[in-house]
């Protein structure tokens, strides 16, 4: 767990599936430029599995005792390479956009990978029709590494990085 500036990070817990559920659903705005337009409970059992499956930390975002948006890393050792880190999702619920809490979250684990991990970089993939989702990962000094990329579920992906 990561507590700082009143934002709690923890690993998910089956018992808050519910207050995911509702983060998911407040975020069909960002799911309708995917595959996958609406919210749905085996949309997130998915992603669970997904993150176990590559060593990912599914946690949520809690604020004033509050589930206000979910997060999903990989710690370390993303694509094999000791240093690196990757984050795979966030998402925070439409009500609490636009506060700079997203960019705060980021800002929490870049430090806490840093300390914990010795993470020197970071990466990080967003389909490439997400302008909103590139101006926010450029505003935290991530950078473009790559040409767009189709993705096996039909999504059009740039990858960017940034040392930390």
């Amino acid at each position: 767990m990561i507590i700082k500036e009143n934002i709690k990070i923890e690993d998910f817990n089956i018992y808050g599936f519910d207050s995911v559920y509702s983060v998911y659903k407040s975020n069909e705005d960002f799911l309708s430029l995917g595959p996958e337009s609406h919210a749905s409970r085996e949309m997130i059992l998915s992603d669970i599995e997904y993150s176990e499956r590559n060593g990912g930390c599914y946690c949520t975002i809690c604020c004033d005792n509050k589930v206000i948006g979910i997060i999903d890393f990989i710690p370390d050792m993303y694509e094999k390479q000791r240093g690196t880190a990757y984050i795979n999702l966030i998402m925070v619920k439409k009500e609490y956009r636009n506060k700079n809490i997203g960019k705060k979250v980021i800002r929490i684990i870049e430090e806490w990978l840093n300390k914990e991990h010795k993470i020197t970089s970071v990466f990080i993939s967003v389909q490439e029709n997400n302008t909103k989702g590139i101006e926010f990962w450029f505003s935290l000094g991530y950078e473009i590494i790559s040409e767009p990329e189709l993705q096996h579920d039909t999504t059009i992906v740039l990858h960017m990085r940034k040392y930390i």
